[in-house]
């Protein structure tokens, strides 16, 4: 029985490195197949949770990203409000949500918090898929190694910046990961 899947590279910002302790300030979610084809893309920008604090160096940082931390200011909805509409966005997707990420281990974890806070439960599958994890085993390095920046220059070939504007960022990522899966296919074809 094949399942239908549809990848889900997500992209978020926020105040502080750990969910539930610190808010989420935005996301963005591209839908996408192995083949780099795009289907759908989603994106807000979100109030912070009453209750949780700042982190200090993570604040520090976004003094040194003013333009985008401008555009994060503009249209915010209220958690709970983003969290639905992405709920009903992934439920008109072509297949099962799995969401991919760079790390996961970041975005993933305030997704998956925001999701139980404010839905109950998650839309998507249970895990998520980690880029770096993926670049490990494809491009045989040490997981320390395995971030984009350290990725031969073709592989990092897309069209969407690295703007720390999460619909941006999350474009790249998901183009990047195309490439890494095709470089797989070649190799795999290739032995």
């Amino acid at each position: 029985m094949k399942i239908n899947e549809i990848l889900v590279c997500v992209d978020i910002e926020s105040n502080g490195p750990v969910a539930g302790m610190h808010s989420m300030l935005a996301f963005g979610a591209v839908a996408f197949d192995q083949e780099g084809n795009i289907y759908s893309e989603f994106e807000r920008n979100l109030f912070p949770v009453d209750g949780l604090g700042e982190h200090l160096e993570t604040m520090k940082w976004w003094e040194k990203q003013q333009e985008a931390w401008s555009l994060l200011q503009q249209d915010r909805v209220t958690p709970l409000i983003a969290m639905q509409e992405f709920a009903d966005w992934l439920a008109k997707l072509p297949g099962q949500p799995v969401l991919v990420s760079h790390p996961a281990s970041f975005d993933y974890s305030f997704m998956h918090w925001y999701s139980f806070q404010y839905l109950g439960g998650v839309s998507f599958h249970i895990a998520g898929l980690d880029i770096p994890s993926y670049a490990m085993a494809v491009l045989g390095v040490p997981y320390t190694q395995a971030k984009r920046k350290f990725w031969p220059k073709y592989l990092n070939d897309v069209s969407s910046s690295h703007t720390h504007l999460p619909i941006d960022d999350a474009r790249g990522h998901a183009q990047a990961f195309c490439n890494l899966i095709k470089l797989r296919n070649h190799k795999f074809l290739s032995s």
